[in-house]
């Protein structure tokens, strides 16, 4: 049975393949921000799907947060097939020109809180010599436009992270 990590499972991207994996009765591990909703997918997928399903609430705003989930993940699971991150935020462009800590959080969490989570499991992945990592980002991230500058850089900055990581991991057989 394949093992997947879905962080941003409340995420309207997520919730396609969450519920195509859930059909194949894999084994899902879903993270998001809101309790509730998560509670509420979690309930539904069970019943629908007749599976067990994992949960955690986090949000991924800081650092420790992003390295606990890890060590959660793994308290419950011994391997992992699929990293699948889903979330992100547009922010308010003005906002975050002005303010500092919001362009600090809207930075951490578009792609450094992304690329501690991956960093995070890269290890496991190699010792396990297989595996995909897969992450949703923005087409804004490759063009620069000046309603959402900020934005487009962290998503930038993620998808040059991941077109290294891909070259990183193709020698232990992980996508």
């Amino acid at each position: 049975m394949k093992k997947i990590l879905i962080i941003g499972a409340n995420s309207a991207l997520a919730l396609p393949c969450i519920k195509i994996w859930a059909k194949k009765d894999y084994s899902l591990f879903l993270v998001g921000r809101n309790e509730e909703k998560l509670k509420n997918l979690k309930n539904d997928l069970e019943k629908k799907y007749n599976i067990n399903i994992q949960i955690s609430v986090k949000n991924l705003i800081n650092k420790k947060n992003c390295d606990e989930l890890k060590d959660e993940y793994f308290r419950e699971n011994d391997s992992i097939d699929i990293l699948f991150i889903c979330y992100g935020i547009l922010g308010e462009q003005e906002k975050l020109i002005s303010n500092n800590d919001s362009l600090v959080n809207h930075v951490f969490i578009n792609s450094i809180s992304k690329i501690i989570i991956i960093n995070s499991f890269i290890s496991h992945f190699k010792k396990q010599k297989k595996g995909s990592i897969a992450v949703i980002t923005s087409v804004a991230g490759d063009i620069g436009k000046s309603s959402n500058f900020i934005y487009g850089s962290s998503n930038a900055t993620l998808s040059n992270y991941l077109t290294g990581l891909r070259q990183y991991l193709f020698s232990f057989n992980i996508n």
